[in-house]
């Protein structure tokens, strides 16, 4: 299940486009897009920018743009927003032309799994207790925003692994 809302806006204000993205644990009250410019067509469009509690501004993120391909092939911006103080990084979509202003949607996939569920894998089967226990998916044990390990965990696999056979070495 996907859960998607709206959680900012931004809207052209002398050529700037400033806004705002909050929910229940972050607040960018005074955010902008600053656009990027770019000959490499993979590049991101816009950087997500917002003050920070010293009056600074300071990056958040970058967003790309996509196509809707499955509905009505509308162009919209999608990134990943991410600070060292938030429990976690923030995936938005804008919607919405510069002209006209974006509206930001946030959205997070299976978040009406309960707490301490265990996660599943690519093979369907849980990572505690299943046939096999990885590190993860994008957000699992290991994850750290780059993805998931595909190493097991507990030095299944027949091999301790490099890091496993440190482990005992260290005097700390």
């Amino acid at each position: 299940m996907t859960v998607s809302k709206t959680v900012g806006e931004f809207r052209n204000v002398n050529g700037a486009l400033v806004g705002f993205i909050a929910c229940g644990e972050i607040d960018l009250p005074r955010a902008r897009l600053k656009p990027i410019s770019s000959n490499n067509p993979r590049a991101p469009k816009f950087e997500v920018e917002a003050i920070n509690r010293n009056g600074r501004w300071v990056p958040y993120g970058a967003l790309f743009e996509a196509t809707a391909i499955n509905t009505t092939g509308e162009i919209f911006y999608s990134g990943e927003l991410d600070d060292q103080s938030w429990r976690f990084p923030m995936q938005v979509a804008l919607f919405g032309t510069a002209e006209e202003g974006f509206r930001a949607s946030w959205r997070r996939d299976d978040m009406a799994r309960p707490a301490g569920r265990a996660q599943r894998s690519r093979g369907g089967e849980d990572y505690e207790g299943g046939e096999r226990s990885f590190g993860g998916g994008e957000r699992g044990p290991s994850g750290g925003g780059f993805g998931g390990s595909t190493a097991p965990l507990d030095g299944e696999g027949g091999t301790r692994g490099f890091a496993g056979d440190l482990d005992e070495d260290v005097p700390f």
